[in-house]
This record gives structure tokens, sequence and C-alpha cells, in this order.
């Protein structure tokens, strides 16, 4: 089981997928991961929560997850079956 908190959000987009696949090869049952997930209305230049932002469903694609927002500005606790 791997258990991260806002780790992705330290990751640079190009690198992310091979973070990620890391994840998979080293855990092979369950993570979760507790990501900033931006709404539509996120501004790079403005909003400041994290460093990088990332579109989660396009990285959790081929493994069933579950995503629950947690707070107002786009905590979200994914659940994936890896």
């Amino acid at each position: 089981m791997a258990i991260t908190y806002g780790c992705f959000s330290a990751v640079k987009k190009k690198n992310l997928n091979l973070f990620f696949s890391e994840i998979v090869r080293t855990t092979k049952s369950k993570g979760i991961f507790i990501e900033y997930q931006t709404s539509m209305v996120w501004n790079v230049f403005k909003d400041k929560h994290y460093w990088y932002s990332h579109k989660y469903d396009r990285l959790f694609k081929d493994f069933q997850y579950s995503v629950k927002t947690l707070n107002e500005i786009g905590d979200s606790l994914f659940i994936v079956e890896l």
C-alpha cells in the first residue's frame, strides 16, 4: 500500500508518469493519495497552494479509483486499486 500527502504536487508534469509507475511497481495493491485537484478556475500565476497541479483522471485512467473532495480549496482523497 502506498500513502502520500501532497507528494505529486512536488513532481513536474514531465516526470509524473514515471514517478507514478514506480509507485505502481513497488506497491502492487492500493494507493491512497491526498492531493490538490485544481478547479477549472485555477490560475497558475495567482493560486500558490502547491507547486505543480495535475489532471489525476488522466493519471489514474487505467485503474479503478474513487475520489472525494475534502475541502473547498480542492484537496481530494484518491483511493486507487493498483
